[in-house]
């Protein structure tokens, strides 16, 4: 396990099927200890929303999710990862973090379009913003594709402020 992990020899693709494997097996024999590292070792490596699912449910199991989820954390806090840890934010249920985050961060666009779908209900305002940031910087670009992807984020403002806001005049500026 570990000299696959490190070794040079072999793809991404290999490594995660060995983790698959290596789950699935750990798994059917109730080995949760072990199960349990391999699938930090492979959030270590490759962050993702299903594995911190994954890992929630088994520490849990084992008894050891508050030792365990500060070290999630610890890893989804490098800059590499906002996608990710603006999945588990609102996966928490933390919106007020995520909108913090990709208000301050750089931020893939579909990770604000996420942030902004998740509180368009709850903080419909805060959504708006995200909306119309996302808007200016597509129109800030030249070119006729630019502007039909502004024009579907201008479709879900516009929903947002008719539907959920009921508020027809601050659409009519647009």
């Amino acid at each position: 396990e570990r000299g696959l992990v490190t070794n040079n020899y072999h793809s991404a693709y290999d490594r995660y099927k060995l983790f698959d494997m290596l789950e699935l097996y750990y798994e059917q024999k109730e080995d949760f200890y072990n199960l349990h590292r391999i699938l930090m070792k492979n959030f270590e490596t490759c962050p993702s929303l299903d594995l911190y699912k994954r890992l929630e449910k088994f520490s849990q199991k084992i008894s050891n999710w508050e030792i365990i989820e500060p070290r999630l954390n610890s890893i989804l806090e490098t800059k590499e990862n906002t996608t990710f840890l603006i999945d588990v934010l609102l996966y928490r249920e933390e919106y007020e973090r995520a909108i913090k985050i990709v208000k301050m961060r750089e931020c893939m666009e579909y990770t604000k379009v996420k942030v902004a779908d998740a509180v368009k209900n709850m903080n419909p305002e805060v959504s708006v913003s995200i909306y119309q940031d996302i808007i200016n910087e597509q129109l800030s670009n030249t070119g006729r594709k630019y502007y039909q992807i502004a024009r579907g984020y201008l479709k879900k403002l516009k929903n947002i402020l008719l539907e959920i806001m009921q508020e027809p005049e601050q659409w009519e500026k647009y």
